[in-house]
């Protein structure tokens, strides 16, 4: 369940971000590498 459950949060991210860097709004990324950023220091 786990496996999945991360293969398709995966891919919903990386279609999110090449979507992202194809219209060329990096900024858009800065807030995207924040939040993933908080999320990450708020489960330690």
């Amino acid at each position: 369940v786990g496996l999945l459950s991360s293969f398709i949060t995966g891919l919903i991210a990386i279609k999110f971000l090449l979507s992202i860097i194809r219209r060329g709004e990096l900024h858009l990324f800065s807030y995207y590498c924040a939040i993933v950023g908080i999320a990450i220091l708020s489960l330690l």
